[in-house]
């Protein structure tokens, strides 16, 4: 299975999830329990992407940025729809993760100098 079609994969297990929540009025239901596969998956394509990236800098400043700007339409779900306060949208937690996988990699190169 290539990026391509991990990425296809959990973009409908995304949109099953969040339909889940519109049709459910915010409950758990089915849709949202296949809905779960799409964080793994997007946190694996952000390990691959980091592996693979000729500029780390770059890769993480436009999905820092794709975090910002997806957060007005993703509070106005949470808010209106699911009808929950500020919370930050999932972008943000895996910039997060790129981040921790960055700062991991740079100790591990300086404590093979040490």
């Amino acid at each position: 299975m290539d990026a391509f079609v991990l990425k296809i994969t959990a973009i409908i297990s995304m949109v099953f999830d969040h339909s889940g929540y519109l049709i459910f009025n915010g409950e758990l239901s089915y849709f949202n329990y296949i809905g779960r596969l799409a964080f793994p998956i997007f946190a694996f394509q952000i390990a691959e992407g980091y592996i693979h990236t000729r500029n780390f800098k770059k890769y993480a400043m436009r999905l820092g940025i794709f975090a910002l700007i997806s957060q007005i339409p993703f509070f106005l779900f949470a808010h209106y729809v699911v009808g929950e306060g500020f919370v930050l949208n999932v972008l943000f937690t895996l910039f997060l993760g790129l981040a921790a996988i960055y700062a991991y990699d740079k100790c591990m190169k300086m404590r093979h100098f040490i």
